[in-house]
């Protein structure tokens, strides 16, 4: 607790500090990065991930930044899209990398940082030492004037294997939420990450076997932790606070986010555990896609009706 304060804190007197509501961080505490830390330091010191399709990293990247999408990481035998890899192929991927422990990584992408968040949580939950989102992606990188390169870099080979002292992140099954939602003994929070019209059921996305939510969820969409329409970075410790106070949330209490299928999810969890201080945050990775395709309650506001 006295870690996650700190580390808060010190976000709160760095944004502050800063110019013109720009966030300045400088503690490796806080996994973000800002576009002029990456300039400012050497670039010996990060591995830049581009998590993006293959054909928008092609036309153009931050130079330097080697590509990965949603498919690297997912694991392709379940029957339900998206879910996280097992981590002998997260070992694979990054030794075909060429990482190394040694390495801090920074992640970007071009929409907010979703995706990026995806990757950040499941190398967190392997127990990757340290990776951190790049403030902004690749709008803030463009709005400082920052030019982008069609390179691939080319990188050697590692025999990559996650420290088993790694910490790791808080993953809930289908079958762990069933059981709490129906045993009422335990107290918990569950956040809905999806827009307003998937948690009402009006917008059905493909891969969901129905509209609606999870009996007891709160609904909050992961776009309002940042400046959607704008630079897309994130917003003022102030503001984040008063956008979760809907939780009603203290911070050692137990919050399970989930989305659609586990990405924007990965971004609420990014902001309640590194910029909020929350401590015991849990993401469902199968999400909407996997419990709606199950024979389990959802609640569908277009049709006023629990169904299961």
């Amino acid at each position: 607790m006295c870690l996650r304060n700190s580390v808060f804190g010190l976000w709160v007197l760095l944004l502050c500090l800063s110019c013109g509501g720009s966030t300045k961080l400088e503690s490796a505490e806080v996994p973000l990065v800002e576009v002029e830390q990456l300039f400012d330091s050497s670039s010996d010191k990060y591995v830049i991930i581009d998590f993006r399709k293959a054909e928008a990293y092609a036309k153009g990247h931050i130079p330097g930044a080697v590509n990965l999408w949603r498919n690297n990481i997912e694991d392709t035998n379940s029957r339900f899209k998206g879910m996280l890899a097992e981590k002998r192929d997260m070992e694979a991927l990054l030794s075909q990398l060429g990482i190394s422990n040694e390495d801090v990584l920074v992640v970007y992408d071009e929409d907010g940082l979703p995706e990026a968040a995806r990757l950040w949580w499941a190398l967190k939950h392997y127990g990757f030492p340290d990776v951190r989102l790049l403030n902004g992606g690749l709008t803030a990188w463009k709005a400082a004037g920052r030019s982008l390169d069609t390179e691939s870099p080319k990188r050697k080979a590692t025999a990559y294997s996650f420290p088993e002292t790694g910490e790791k992140s808080r993953i809930i099954s289908k079958e762990d939420l069933e059981a709490l939602i129906a045993s009422q003994d335990e107290a918990y929070i569950l956040v809905d990450a999806r827009t307003k019209e998937e948690y009402m059921g009006s917008k059905v996305k493909p891969g969901a076997g129905k509209g609606g939510h999870i009996p007891t969820a709160i609904q909050i969409d992961w776009a309002e932790a940042i400046h959607y329409e704008g630079n897309k970075k994130f917003k003022s410790p102030a503001e984040l606070e008063r956008i979760y106070a809907k939780l009603d949330a203290a911070k050692a209490d137990k919050i399970i986010v989930y989305c659609h299928s586990g990405v924007r999810s990965s971004h609420t969890y990014f902001v309640l555990t590194e910029l909020l201080g929350y401590e015991n945050v849990w993401n469902y990775d199968g999400s909407w896609t996997e419990w709606s395709n199950a024979s389990l309650p959802i609640i569908n506001h277009v049709n006023l009706l629990v169904k299961n």
